[in-house]
């Protein structure tokens, strides 16, 4: 019955926020007017453009992203029993990073005439980022495949990120200004990218892939007390170390693709789930991250946009703000929560 009731706060705390940041913004819009929006829909009337066009499709994807970022946290700390893993610890998301690069700031470059060719569709960021997280991905799962253990493959996708910022940081020398900004202002994330229907469909897959993670909820409950007890249990764990590596770079690969690197979300959420909710079972873990990320980011983005003003901060920095504070606690209280 708490489990019930917990869910039931947080997603009315989730439609809450929604709704604060589709009346909030440069453009002030009345409760009534979102269901005259939704009901009859007039592209020609500038509030329900900007509910359905832009308000919408933001919130839905900070509703998925937020989700993904925390979902991803949550199973990386589990399996490699570190309170300080995260979506961007196994070099996942520097692989989108590296491949939006190549894009951006090599379109810049006279070597590469295809980049810059490929830097006018609308859809590149976006596929460099996939193809650059996808890559990366297939690369650590060959790596598992040879290494037996989890602390090595993660120790690789340190060294693999810390190699890829060398990269971004010599192609940044090369290249000129206006791509450099370009690359810059993707790095600052936004969910404020996509269309409505795009988001939608990125809510959907999100929501897929965080439901198939139930299913893995007792395999991280054991791996908790270790992975030696784990495999007395009958995990195979060369296998279940595949499913974490596919899971969380589809979810964290996707959303980096997307949105650009959004920092520390997938690090603090499961901290605070735990913290909040006093629960270690990952059947309850993993609808609590979900809801808790999207509604964080959701609030975070809230922020970001000034509200009442027409100026918008970089979601970047609100959640490093945010989640930075959380991480030093994680540091100097490492009992909350205990991965010995």
């Amino acid at each position: 019955m708490k489990f019930s009731q917990n869910l039931f706060i947080l997603f009315f705390l989730l439609v809450a926020v929604s709704l604060l940041n589709l009346l909030s913004g440069s453009v002030s819009i009345h409760i009534s007017e979102v269901w005259n929006a939704i009901s009859s829909y007039n592209a020609e009337e500038s509030k329900h453009f900007i509910l359905l066009e832009y308000r919408l499709p933001k919130a839905i994807t900070a509703i998925a992203a937020g989700g993904a970022l925390s979902v991803c946290g949550l199973i990386l700390q589990a399996f490699f029993r570190n309170p300080l893993a995260g979506p961007y610890i196994l070099g996942i998301s520097s692989g989108a990073s590296l491949g939006v690069a190549l894009v951006t700031l090599a379109s810049g470059m006279s070597l590469w005439g295809l980049a810059a060719y490929l830097f006018k569709s609308g859809f590149s960021i976006a596929i460099a980022g996939f193809v650059g997280a996808s890559t990366m991905m297939i690369i650590l799962l060959v790596a598992a495949y040879r290494l037996k253990s989890s602390i090595t493959l993660l120790i690789l996708g340190l060294l693999l990120g810390s190699a890829i910022s060398a990269i971004i940081g010599i192609l940044e020398f090369f290249t000129d200004s206006d791509s450099l900004k370009n690359y810059v202002l993707w790095t600052m994330g936004s969910v404020a990218r996509l269309e409505r229907i795009e988001a939608l469909a990125l809510l959907l897959f999100i929501s897929s892939i965080a439901v198939f993670t139930l299913s893995l909820a007792k395999h991280l409950d054991a791996l908790l007390l270790g992975e030696n007890y784990a495999q007395s249990m009958g995990l195979n764990t060369a296998r279940f170390r595949n499913k974490i590596v596919w899971i969380s770079g589809l979810l964290a690969g996707t959303v980096t693709a997307l949105c650009g690197p959004i920092a520390f979300i997938g690090i603090a959420v499961p901290h605070m789930v735990r913290f909040l909710f006093k629960e270690q079972k990952h059947l309850y873990l993993i609808p609590y991250c979900f809801l808790t990320g999207s509604l964080l980011l959701l609030f975070c983005d809230w922020i970001a946009g000034l509200p009442f003003s027409d100026q918008v901060l970089p979601i970047n920095s609100i959640t490093s703000l945010i989640g930075l504070p959380i991480v030093i606690r994680i540091i100097l209280k490492p009992k909350i929560p205990s991965y010995n």
